[in-house]
């Protein structure tokens, strides 16, 4: 509008600071000086809120440049939505007052006051154990006088204008809390949960079986007490205490105690004690798998025989698998678990084992090695039963001699762990020491020393088949066959044949000279036993030559100069004469 020099105008909605122009036909005016645009409140809706981080509307003018928007002093979150219009989130801290818009030029004030309503806006945490404590926020808590966790008074502190803290009561349970304050009943919009707790734990380690008490809050309803994930009875004795026992399976882990309100875990784990219930079976040779059951197992470590190391295979908190191994010793069984040390109540018996042996046949005085397990403490070795002596190098080896009297068998070797017998038999291979006499003739009974020869199946003087008597494994006797040769005794077993060092020596024998009566040239035949070794024949002492030597016969020539008389046959034995005189008739000529 224009007055004479004067001219006036409106400020737009839209305007912002700077010079004011003024456009005449044919000119143009420019202000010498800057106008300052000043924001200006209008009025906000909603008027007052009680809801944290509700939002708020602020109409106006001049929101150009908008530096910061307050409520009663406290700044706010904004968003500028266009010059006449401002969306402010009500700070949670914030009281009744009005609100304030800075811009660069300056700052506008509400004429009204935006009214904080009385209100519980926080609860952290929102759920937690008698003793615990809880930060309650909220505008109007100022001068507070009471403080109630589901009508149950609580014990709490100021530490600000809107913030004070309380204690869970004890005897609290779930339920909104109350702030009793000037401005009236304060009620939380949610719930505080109380939780159980558990404070204590007697005692905090045992074995399966032992009983525990757990002491705590708010254990009403508790429908479930584990010990990790392992169930326990138990007795809910009052709001604070249960009664429970610790589980077959349990391991080492914290107890929790399960509610309608929520769970309670122990301060600290329960260290289960183990336990060894049975060992299956209770003795066993090196590299045996045993099985070990008790309780408390789940963390074994180490598992030892005796002291010695073992290789084991852990299958759960109340059963494992362990090898008896290789150098083991008799004795208890050690397991060591993270709770501790434990030992079997009763020795493990190592038995021994033999797995092999050789020389596999020998005659009696031969070193026999034997291999196998737990051969310490050996106190015994025998040959199917027969004693024998022996040393015991180590654990897994044993030399034993062959006793004189032992037969084809089994070995054995006896510790106080019992007794360990061979698969396979050992073969006793006969021996002959010597026989007695040296020599004789055919029907001779022969005496035959030496070992091994129980079960004999043959006895032989040299090619040909003798009849003989079994008289014990140290001593045989045989009769010298018709046919028989100087040569070594032979007897044959089971286990093998064995043949005297020297030969016998068959005493030769004349049976029959045919004819009995001749002339010189004449062939006569000399049958008997051992003339197989002859080296002369006589007439009557004059040398006669001879041929087709047997053991049972030979051909001799009468000498020119025979003369009538006993025939003599010289052998390596000895000499046998004829028991008739053979007659030499003179030549007809």
């Amino acid at each position: 509008k224009i007055t004479g020099n004067m001219l006036q105008a409106t400020v737009p909605t839209n305007a912002g600071s700077g010079p004011v122009v003024v456009s005449l036909p044919g000119t143009v005016f420019v202000s010498a000086t800057d106008f300052t645009v000043l924001p200006l409140i209008n009025g906000f809706t909603p008027g007052s809120n009680s809801t944290p981080a509700c939002t708020v509307t602020i109409g106006g003018a001049g929101f150009i440049d908008v530096r910061a928007v307050r409520f009663n002093g406290v700044d706010a979150v904004f968003t500028l939505l266009s010059p006449n219009s401002i969306k402010a989130v009500l700070p949670s801290s914030a009281l009744s007052g009005p609100i304030t818009v800075v811009t660069g030029s300056g700052s506008a004030q509400s004429s009204n006051r935006f009214q904080v309503v009385p209100a519980l806006r926080l609860l952290s945490p929102a759920s937690g154990p008698v003793g615990s404590i809880v930060t309650i926020c909220g505008p109007g808590l100022r001068g507070a006088t009471g403080v109630r966790f589901n009508g149950t008074p609580a014990v709490f502190a100021p530490v600000g204008n809107d913030t004070l803290i309380a204690t869970v009561p004890p005897n609290a349970t779930s339920g909104k809390v109350e702030v009793s304050s000037p401005s009236g009943l304060l009620l939380s919009a949610t719930a505080f949960a109380v939780v159980p707790a558990i404070t204590e734990v007697l005692p905090l380690a045992g074995e399966a079986g032992r009983a525990v008490t757990v002491r705590g809050t708010s254990f009403g309803g508790a429908t479930k007490v584990l010990f990790g994930a392992v169930s326990a009875p138990f007795t809910l004795t009052s709001n604070n205490l249960i009664q429970t026992t610790v589980p077959l399976a349990a391991t080492n882990a914290f107890i929790r105690v399960i509610t309608p309100a929520g769970t309670a875990l122990s301060l600290a784990p329960f260290a289960v004690t183990p336990q060894i219930k049975s060992v299956s079976p209770a003795q066993g040779t090196n590299g045996a798998r045993i099985a070990i059951s008790g309780a408390g197992l789940a963390t074994t470590t180490n598992v030892a025989f005796n002291g010695v190391t073992a290789w084991f295979t852990n299958l759960s908190a109340t059963n494992l698998w362990a090898v008896v191994p290789s150098n083991a010793l008799s004795g208890p069984i050690t397991l060591t678990t993270d709770s501790g040390t434990i030992f079997s109540s009763d020795s493990f018996l190592v038995l021994p084992a033999i797995r092999s042996f050789a020389p596999t046949g020998g005659v009696a005085g031969a070193r026999i090695t034997l291999l196998g397990s737990g051969f310490t403490g050996a106190w015994k070795v025998q040959f199917n039963g027969i004693d024998a002596g022996f040393s015991v190098d180590s654990s897994s080896q044993v030399q034993a001699t062959v006793p004189a009297n032992a037969t084809s068998g089994p070995l054995s070797v006896f510790t106080d762990g019992g007794l360990g017998k061979s698969a396979g038999s050992f073969k006793i291979l006969p021996f002959i020491n010597g026989f007695s006499p040296a020599s004789g003739p055919a029907g001779t009974q022969v005496s035959v020393q030496g070992t091994g020869l129980a079960g004999a199946t043959a006895v032989a003087f040299g090619q040909i088949a003798s009849t003989f008597k079994v008289l014990g494994p140290d001593v045989i006797t045989a009769t010298v066959p018709t046919g028989a040769t100087n040569a070594p005794i032979r007897v044959t077993t089971p286990a093998g044949t064995a043949a005297s060092p020297a030969a016998f020596l068959v005493a030769p024998t004349l049976i029959s000279v045919a004819p009995l009566r001749g002339s010189s040239g004449t062939k006569v035949q000399i049958n008997g036993t051992g003339l197989a070794g002859a080296t002369g024949v006589q007439f009557n002492g004059v040398n006669a030559p001879f041929a087709q030597v047997t053991a049972s016969g030979l051909s001799v020539t009468v000498p020119s100069n025979a003369l009538s008389g006993v025939i003599r046959v010289v052998t390596l034995v000895g000499t046998v004469s004829s028991s008739n005189r053979f007659a030499v008739l003179p030549v007809l000529g």
